[in-house]
């Protein structure tokens, strides 16, 4: 177990995890946008499905969604009610992410902000 927490810390803290953050999704928290139309920033990337549950989808864009801090507490929070509402919680997540990639990335990359703020997607906050 302390070898496995090992292994996840060391990921969490390598210069890979951090390009792939850098990389993501606008820098928003994509939970928050599409329950209440409010741009937040994303202040973690959250693995959908755990590392501990699926390494090797640690670096799979599919799997990781920006969310803000609060609500980053509220997901896990969900995730250890029950398993139950663990895999609830990934469905939305997971359709939520499906989503924001449909409607705003283009050709392999995302849209540009100014043509996200036109788009009849965007709510104003």
């Amino acid at each position: 177990m302390r070898d496995e927490e090992a292994r996840r810390q060391q990921f969490y803290n390598s210069k890979t995890w951090e390009l792939f953050r850098a990389a993501e999704q606008l820098g928003i928290d994509i939970y928050e946008y599409y329950t209440t139309g409010k741009i937040v920033a994303a202040e973690n990337y959250h693995h959908i499905q755990e590392i501990t549950e699926a390494w090797g989808r640690r670096l799979d864009a599919a799997n990781v969604i920006g969310l803000s801090e609060a609500n980053h507490g509220r997901i896990h929070t969900e995730y250890e009610r029950s398993y139950k509402a663990k895999r609830k919680m990934q469905m939305i997540l997971y359709a939520m992410l499906e989503r924001f990639n449909r409607e705003f990335v283009l050709d392999g990359g995302y849209k540009s902000f100014e043509t996200i703020k036109k788009s009849p997607e965007f709510k104003s906050a």
